[in-house]
């Protein structure tokens, strides 16, 4: 990578979609996903850029009581209820990681790096004290043991079979398991080491400029709307 650059974007930036067109060839290539099982309904993305070319993606999407995470397509609705009464501030998830399989493994490190580093700067910016994400254990024991963030799983794994999309990412054993990561002195130390890696490498972040989401307590169950597509 020539000029690699970490960018925070709104939804409404032409570049969340070229991250979207990254995360549907590198699904399609290495789980086999159909478009239709990617929906686009996300807040910000995190890319990794080089120049003008998205070589990683990260999206995040903000709960509100209008919009549910996509976890809760999957797993109950609600499954955060008992996390966010620790911590407060907003609830978040962390969706459709991916990595140009183009790049040479170091690069592809450097990548993904930046993109769960950049994840954590917007959380800070938007008062997003718990993300929830949906990962295969492999990728999560890289982020507890080398990077030392603070990842646990959900206590509660059961899937609705109905919903689960037909491709080797749902139905490749171990399978994807919910977890969660909260706003804490572990995460906040992990972030502020690979800033300075990433720093040190030569990569630049620019401006986030994405206007700031007020936290608000979640509504009753029977206020909210009925499970969507993720």
């Amino acid at each position: 990578m020539n000029k690699p650059s970490l960018k925070i974007v709104r939804r409404s930036d032409r570049l969340f979609w070229s991250g979207r067109r990254l995360v549907r060839d590198v699904y399609s290539s290495a789980w086999g996903t159909e478009p239709c099982h990617l929906c686009d309904d996300y807040d910000f993305a995190v890319l990794i850029c080089d120049g003008d070319e998205v070589r990683g993606n990260l999206n995040i999407k903000v709960r509100t009581p209008d919009n549910l995470l996509p976890s809760e397509k999957y797993f109950r609705q609600r499954h955060w209820e008992a996390q966010y009464a620790a911590c407060g501030g907003n609830v978040a998830e962390l969706c459709s990681l991916a990595v140009s399989a183009s790049l040479p493994n170091r690069e592809r490190i450097l990548v993904f790096n930046g993109l769960i580093l950049g994840s954590h700067l917007l959380a800070m910016q938007q008062d997003i004290r718990l993300y929830a994400t949906v990962q295969r254990s492999a990728l999560i024991n890289t982020l507890i043991r080398i990077m030392r963030y603070p990842f646990r799983p959900s206590g509660d794994q059961t899937l609705d079979a109905a919903v689960i999309p037909d491709d080797k990412y749902w139905t490749t054993k171990p399978l994807p398991r919910l977890y969660y990561v909260s706003a804490e002195w572990a995460t906040g130390a992990a972030s502020f080491k690979l800033l300075h890696a990433f720093l040190d490498s030569g990569l630049t972040i620019e401006g986030i400029t994405p206007p700031v989401l007020a936290a608000e307590p979640p509504p009753p169950v029977d206020a909210e709307l009925p499970a969507i597509a993720a």
